[in-house]
């Protein structure tokens, strides 16, 4: 079979429900898609008009969200799956927990209000999700701790941060987990953007690892009771964003709304990203988790998606019967008790003593 190719421009369209009338000619020009041939573009074509067929027939119906367009609707199943890159299994640690108070806490957060989270990047064809929401939440670490947001090196992550038991994937674009990240830039630091651009875009971990200038650093990370509804809600509001892990498999389709789309009797946490608020959508009734992707801005609204919250009789939870799979660490359990939407409570964590060096 042949190998599909593309070249995935960087978009900053944002996504939008599919209507009748939107053609394949107009999301090549909206979106900057360039294929290699007419072998391809027919291939592209015929997975753009199942996937739009899919997308009407769900916004037909009484849902809580909507399907749209955006940058992945072309992509096949196996190239969407490289956009996750976290499969299953933590890396046992003797991290601190946080447990819950249950205390009184605000209606809504949006950590975004507070000029702590950078703007919404993108992974690529990468399996880097882990190196990503790791960046993400030392930034805003940072911005707490000293008033200043810096925008800090993903690729430093994916190039250099060691994963020799496999835990999560095989490193790099073959995907990791957040404590390895930690303890990455714990060890050394972690240098800006600008000095370490993201260069594995197309899919690859792009060349070893170099020497840089580090400009943050952290003590550690902590990490908030498994499967603990007030332990999330407390560290995120008292605390501040997390790094969850996800199962995301049903995301590339969403638009916008509140998703509720998971599982109720299986989940496979396979994707990392940041939790940054919650609140309610008083129009559809649902209270909800604001969370941070890292499939570019034209993913969902504008980057982000809204998954249901629900406590009202516990979160709901569900099983991981393949904790396993693929490269997880050696000696995990052979199933995992995840809960909350897509498994949002099973795995959060968040770095401590962060700080500037310059």
């Amino acid at each position: 079979m042949m190998m599909l190719c593309l070249l995935l421009l960087p978009s900053s369209a944002a996504a939008r429900p599919w209507h009748e009338g939107y053609s394949f000619e107009m999301y090549k020009a909206e979106f900057g898609k360039r294929y290699s041939g007419a072998h391809e573009e027919r291939q592209r074509r015929r997975i753009f008009e199942a996937r739009t067929a899919t997308i009407a027939a769900h916004n037909r119906a009484a849902h809580s969200w909507k399907m749209g367009i955006n940058a992945l609707t072309d992509l096949t199943e196996n190239e969407r799956a490289a956009r996750l890159g976290r499969r299953k299994i933590t890396l046992p640690q003797n991290a601190p927990r946080r447990g819950g108070s249950g205390g009184a806490r605000p209606a809504s957060l949006d950590w975004r209000d507070e000029g702590v989270v950078t703007a919404v990047k993108d992974q690529g064809n990468c399996g880097s999700c882990w190196a990503f929401a790791s960046t993400e939440s030392v930034e805003s670490y940072v911005a707490l701790a000293t008033g200043e947001l810096p925008v800090l090196s993903a690729q430093q992550l994916v190039s250099c941060a060691a994963n020799p038991y496999d835990c999560g994937g095989s490193g790099g674009c073959g995907g990791s987990i957040p404590e390895l990240a930690f303890n990455y830039v714990q060890l050394y630091g972690q240098a800006t953007e600008w000095t370490y651009p993201y260069a594995s875009y197309a899919g690859d971990t792009s060349g070893n690892c170099t020497a840089a200038s580090a400009a943050v650093s952290i003590d550690g990370y902590e990490k908030v009771d498994v499967n603990d509804y007030d332990a999330v809600l407390d560290a995120l509001v008292n605390v501040g964003p997390l790094a969850v892990n996800v199962d995301a498999s049903l995301w590339h389709d969403y638009e916008s709304g509140v998703f509720d789309a998971c599982s109720n009797s299986s989940l496979d946490l396979n994707h990392v990203v940041q939790l940054v608020g919650y609140g309610r959508d008083d129009d559809l009734g649902a209270d909800y988790w604001l969370v941070r992707n890292s499939w570019d801005v034209s993913f969902g609204e504008e980057g982000y998606i809204r998954l249901y919250r629900d406590d009202d009789d516990g979160p709901a939870c569900a099983l991981d019967t393949t904790p396993l799979d693929g490269t997880g660490c050696v000696g995990g359990n052979a199933t995992q008790h995840v809960c909350g939407e897509c498994g949002l409570l099973f795995d959060v964590s968040f770095p401590v003593g962060a700080r500037s060096l310059s």
